[in-house]
């Protein structure tokens, strides 16, 4: 038998997500055009279908804010002070404006979930 030849996915998870070398999904990471570094779980690994299935009714900011929580407390994981490392999270938020806030969404869906809450035109209402 011949000696298996790595392929191009072998750094990836089971579900796509990229790891790192620690074999953790790696994080998306973005910067605002004023510097503010905004790191969010990966949306690949931490966001399953029926996370969107569950916002789908929801407006797409208050889809959007509900998806990032639930990535953020599962990369967290089961920790005493949950609430403290979401806000921990959450803070960079606070100083960006709300089109760099909407570009950054846009992208961290892009780069991990490849759907949009809302897009679907299939949903029942």
């Amino acid at each position: 038998m011949p000696a298996r030849t790595s392929a191009p996915q072998d750094h990836l998870a089971q579900n796509g997500a990229p790891r790192g070398a620690d074999g953790e999904p790696e994080d998306f990471v973005w910067t605002s055009p004023g510097g503010v570094e905004v790191r969010l779980p990966n949306a690949k690994a931490y966001v399953r279908g029926g996370d969107f299935r569950r916002v789908r009714k929801l407006d797409g900011n208050d889809a959007m804010w509900e998806l990032i929580e639930t990535a953020v407390r599962r990369a967290i994981g089961d920790v005493e002070d949950v609430e403290a490392q979401v806000e921990l999270a959450f803070d960079p938020f606070d100083e960006i404006t709300l089109v760099d806030l909407n570009q950054c969404f846009e992208e961290w869906v892009e780069h991990g979930a490849g759907a949009t809450p809302g897009e679907s035109s299939s949903s029942s209402a």
